[in-house]
């Protein structure tokens, strides 16, 4: 079994963004997060969607990671999604991920990350959750 490695990082030609261009739509009720090109999710940029998604969280609404175009996240990456589902907990908001490719569906199930969060294969999926389920953490 053959697993691409992210193009970024070391001996790699191209250079990390430094900042993370992300799009937020509200798709039946539910705020869903993008990035708008492909992406590694690390320590230069982390932060940046922190900032999007808590500030989606603090409306009130269910909240989507779109993780389509993310292409790995780095340590700091989990670490933020960690952070973001500790956030939404005591916002008392739902967090769910969709889009994971097979590389981040390895490493979710490997990290006992797919136990802690809710993973769908596509946005249409996951929000079809959040608009039925009414209880939330």
């Amino acid at each position: 079994m053959q697993t691409s490695l992210p193009r970024y990082g070391p001996g790699r030609p191209e250079s990390r963004p430094s900042s993370l261009s992300l799009e937020c739509r509200v798709q039946s009720g539910v705020a869903v997060v993008v990035p708008l090109e492909p992406v590694v999710i690390g320590a230069d940029n982390v932060s940046d969607l922190e900032s999007i998604i808590v500030e989606c969280m603090s409306q009130g609404a269910p909240v989507l990671l779109d993780a389509s175009r993310i292409e790995f996240f780095e340590s700091e990456g989990i670490d933020g999604l960690m952070n973001l589902d500790r956030c939404a907990a005591e916002m008392r908001v739902p967090f769910v991920l969709c889009g994971l490719n097979t590389a981040l569906e390895q490493v979710f199930r490997i990290y006992g990350l797919d136990c802690l969060f809710k993973v769908f294969p596509n946005a249409d999926a996951a929000v079809r959750f959040l608009t039925r389920a009414t209880v939330w953490h």
